[in-house]
């Protein structure tokens, strides 16, 4: 059996339980079924998917929620659950299935490519993807964290010249299971980044990629305003409500400073991020020890200087 199906069948035995379980699984409750499970349940139910009118309120939500301050109708995870409409649980878990193997996928698809693309690698690229597919993460979100390996070999593909209509296609479809708000700023800055970088290392002869690439971006970007209307059209032109992220004043609520922020670092380094279950103490210590371990004697050195 090819190593990409071995990967997808481990994927289904790390899916099995929760699959067989049914309602009487596992479900997360933080940040998932009390908040995104419910409020996507509730746009599909009230059919105010595409009801983007300033004047809309969600009434079931603190006494009248603006609906544009909740995610966009133009989504896969919305479309899912607008297919199940009765059946929110079925929704979910076809959704985790869907969006693991997606990830394995994507993940298996930039690997190939670009760090293990020799045929005697692929059982390490189907490993990996393995790997990448069963992390711990909020599936709700859709594609957001288990795409990125795809957008990833697209920028990389436009840089070389490489499958340019499979790669811009890959731009334009990122933002149709995403959360621009969670990714998208911070993919525009890195990318945006990488490309002056390439252009200031290389001079000319990377104006071709450079181009290429910055279209790339300008396509995923201007994707993302058409997804995500609602959102830019109510804090930018309508003004229609103030985000509570910006009401809270974080510099007086949470203490801040240098110290503060190494002080985090150990201990994501050592717990892992809370939304992430802190299950596996250390494991990124012991990951970055076992990659030097294996380093060549010089290139760990280098790194350690």
């Amino acid at each position: 059996m090819k190593p990409l199906y071995l990967a997808l069948l481990g994927l289904l035995l790390f899916l099995l339980p929760v699959l067989l379980l049914g309602r009487h699984g596992y479900v997360l409750l933080h940040d998932n079924l009390d908040t995104e499970i419910s409020l996507v349940y509730l746009l599909t139910k009230l059919h105010l998917a595409f009801a983007y009118g300033t004047n809309v309120l969600v009434p079931q939500l603190m006494n009248g929620l603006p609906r544009n301050a909740l995610r966009p109708g133009l989504s896969g995870t919305v479309l899912i659950f607008s297919i199940f409409r009765n059946q929110p649980l079925v929704a979910y878990l076809v959704h985790q299935v869907l969006v693991r193997a997606l990830g394995l996928l994507a993940m298996y698809w930039l690997l190939r490519r670009y760090g293990l693309s020799r045929p005697a690698q692929r059982g390490l690229a189907a490993a990996v993807a393995l790997a990448w597919a069963t992390l711990p993460l909020y599936s709700i979100y859709g594609l957001t964290v288990m795409g990125q390996p795809a957008l990833l070999r697209a920028a990389l593909d436009l840089r070389q010249g490489r499958s340019r209509g499979v790669a811009w296609l890959v731009c334009a479809a990122f933002p149709l299971w995403s959360i621009f708000v969670y990714v998208g700023p911070f993919i525009a800055v890195v990318w945006g980044g990488l490309l002056l970088l390439d252009v200031a290392r290389r001079g000319r002869a990377a104006w071709a990629a450079t181009v290429r690439g910055a279209v790339g971006l300008a396509l995923l970007l201007g994707m993302y305003v058409v997804v995500e209307w609602p959102l830019f059209y109510s804090l930018l032109v309508a003004k229609q409500f103030v985000s509570h992220r910006e009401e809270f004043d974080f510099v007086r609520l949470l203490p801040h400073g240098v110290g503060v922020g190494l002080k985090d670092a150990l201990r994501y380094f050592w717990l892992g991020q809370y939304h992430a279950s802190p299950f596996f103490r250390g494991v990124v210590l012991l990951a970055v020890g076992v990659v030097l371990v294996r380093l060549a004697p010089a290139r760990r050195q280098q790194l350690l200087r």
